[in-house]
């Protein structure tokens, strides 16, 4: 760790530091012991650490940084609009749109924006999603992607079957069971945000737990905000 902070400190008397770590509740113990080890180490340097996180997370160094947090709230339509018309004014046809709409993903993809810019007409279109279900049905999912990007190319009308999945799951043939992801420092218990994200009441929500020396395994369902625990019984197949 010391090493590394280091390098941080000689890297920062050269000109200033920006160190960006994403999804910090999902960190696991070594990066967190070397994050708190930083942020000691580096309190007089400049340097800035930017973190995102869900808002149930709390850091045990937030007391000992300069902190300032900033609460994201979801994006409006207008907001989404607006970032798509930053992108298409800033002429970087490098920069690339994404979506996290999980109900509405087709008509994303198939939705052109087209602004004026400079005196001509800009299209810009979102190009992917960061989405569970886009883990779930892999192949399928590859294959809808396809798809869209294939009717953006070619312009004109949507067909009929493309607009048909614009809630996909079981137009793809596929149901969710269970919905599985892991706690580093928790529980295995829904947190407040899972709570907030369960958006499928016939799912299995399992969760695993890595706060303890053993994993841990919970499973659950969440029907309009209230937990249910499910017992889970492992045996033979058959």
């Amino acid at each position: 760790f010391d090493a590394v902070a280091r390098l941080f400190l000689q890297k920062s008397e050269h000109a200033p530091l920006v160190m960006l770590i994403e999804d910090l509740h999902w960190i696991d113990e070594p990066s967190r012991e070397l994050l708190e080890t930083l942020v000691a180490r580096l309190a007089n340097a400049p340097v800035m650490v930017v973190t995102t996180q869900r808002p149930d997370e709390r850091a045990a160094w937030r007391a000992r940084a300069a902190l300032t947090q900033i609460v994201l709230r979801p994006l409006s339509d207008d907001d989404a609009r607006a970032i798509v018309r930053a992108v298409a004014e800033s002429g970087r046809d490098e920069l690339a749109l994404y979506t996290g709409n999980d109900d509405n993903i087709v008509l994303d993809l198939l939705t052109p924006y087209r602004f004026r810019v400079g005196g001509r007409e800009v299209e810009r279109r979102i190009v992917g999603g960061l989405l569970g279900h886009w883990a779930v049905w892999t192949r399928r999912a590859v294959e809808l992607l396809d798809a869209c990007h294939a009717v953006a190319r070619r312009g004109g009308g949507v067909p009929d079957d493309l607009l048909r999945l614009t809630i996909a799951t079981d137009d793809a043939d596929e149901v969710f069971w269970a919905i599985v992801h892991s706690h580093v420092r928790s529980p295995a218990y829904p947190s407040p945000t899972d709570v907030g994200l369960a958006f499928y009441p016939e799912a299995l929500y399992m969760l695993v737990s890595l706060a303890a020396h053993e994993p841990s395994l919970g499973a659950f369902r969440i029907v309009d905000g209230e937990i249910h625990r499910v017992e889970l019984l492992v045996g033979e197949p058959g």
